[in-house]
């Protein structure tokens, strides 16, 4: 996006291998004080499932969280939406609806939804069926 032969860029402005330096449009002190620490940073722009979830469908990304990332989405239905903590405690309709969310909200393969809530491969696939 920044590589380009722009001619009327301000003379102060690096250029280094043919790219903008973000120091130009960034304030790198800025950012950098929004995050205790590389950590910090790296948590905050990976782990966050739920902003990856809005950034995923923005960007129509087709990434498949991972089966632990998944299961605490799951936790996290289970406890808001149901009031429970087992998915034992959820009838078979309310399973059926976490895997519609797992499917739709999160973009679990078939696999995955299998697995995390224990049920047939039969059932998924007519649920959802290969595209």
């Amino acid at each position: 996006m920044f590589k380009g032969r722009v001619p009327a860029l301000p003379d102060d402005w690096k250029i280094i291998n043919g790219y903008i330096s973000p120091e130009n449009y960034c304030d790198i002190h800025t950012g950098m004080n929004m995050f205790r620490d590389a950590r910090h940073y790296f948590v905050m722009l990976s782990k966050d499932v739920e902003s990856y979830r809005e950034l995923a469908v923005e960007l129509d990304d087709t990434d498949f969280l991972s089966d632990e990332e998944l299961f605490l989405q799951i936790y996290r239905i289970l406890k808001e939406e149901y009031r429970v903590t087992k998915l034992s405690e959820l009838s078979k309709a309310q399973v059926l609806d976490v895997a519609y969310k797992l499917h739709f909200d999160y973009r679990s393969s078939n696999q995955q939804i299998v697995r995390l809530l224990k049920l047939s491969i039969f059932e998924i696939n007519n649920l959802f069926p290969a595209r």
